[in-house]
C-alpha cells in the first residue's frame, strides 16, 4: 500500500510541477500580449507524418490514424476557411488571439513556436451526407463543409500572425476529396 501511495504522490507532484511551469508560460505570454510587445513567432509545422509522435499529446481519433493519414502543404488559409463551416471562419477571421484571458492552449502554442518547435498540423474532416446518414443525424446534411477536430487553436493563432498557407493533416480516404475542395473552394 505504502508503494501505491509513493507512485501516487510522485504523480502528483509531477502534474502539479507541470501546471506550475504552464501558468508560468500563460502568464509570461499573456503579459506580452496585453502590453502589447509580443513578438510574432516563425510558424513550425511537421510536414511529415512520421516526425508526429502519436503517443504524447497528438488527440486524433482511432479512424483517423486506423485509416492512415496524408498532410496536404501549402493550403491556402483563406481557402480552407472558405471551406468550412461559417461559426469557424468568422471566430478565425475575427483576428482575436485568445478566446478567453484563461486560454492556456493558444499561450502554449506561442510558446513552442518562440522555442523553435515544430507543431502538428490542424487535422481536417469532411463531414458527408453519408457521414451523417451514418451517425443517425440525416436532419445535418445541408453542405459537404471541411470540420477542424483537432488544431483548431493552431490554425488560429497562424491565421493571427499573418500565415496565409498552412499544412494540414487529413485521412487517407478523405485526401482527394478534400484537395477537390480546396482545389475548387468550396
Amino acid at each position: 500500500m505504502s508503494e501505491d501511495f509513493d507512485k501516487m504522490l510522485t504523480m502528483c507532484k509531477l502534474q502539479l510541477a507541470a501546471n506550475t511551469e504552464s501558468n508560468a508560460i500563460h502568464v509570461k505570454v499573456m503579459s506580452a500580449y496585453t502590453s502589447g510587445s509580443l513578438t510574432t513567432p516563425q510558424v513550425k509545422w511537421h510536414l511529415s507524418v512520421g516526425d508526429i509522435d502519436m503517443e504524447n499529446g497528438v488527440q486524433l481519433v482511432d479512424a483517423l490514424i486506423k485509416d492512415g493519414m496524408s498532410i496536404i502543404k501549402d493550403v491556402n488559409i483563406e481557402t480552407l476557411l472558405n471551406c468550412m463551416t461559417s461559426g469557424y471562419q468568422d471566430m478565425v477571421r475575427s483576428r482575436h488571439l485568445f478566446e478567453h484571458s484563461a486560454d492556456r492552449s493558444t499561450s502554449s502554442i506561442i510558446h513552442h513556436w518562440q522555442q523553435g518547435e515544430k507543431l502538428t498540423p490542424p487535422t481536417i474532416l469532411v463531414f458527408t451526407e453519408e457521414h451523417f446518414r451514418k451517425i443517425g443525424r440525416e436532419h445535418l446534411i445541408s453542405s459537404v463543409e471541411l470540420v477542424p477536430i483537432d488544431g483548431k487553436h493552431r490554425l488560429n493563432a497562424a491565421y493571427y500572425f499573418g500565415e496565409t498557407k498552412v499544412p494540414i493533416l487529413v485521412r487517407n480516404p478523405q485526401l482527394e476529396l478534400i484537395k477537390t475542395m480546396l482545389k475548387n473552394g468550396n
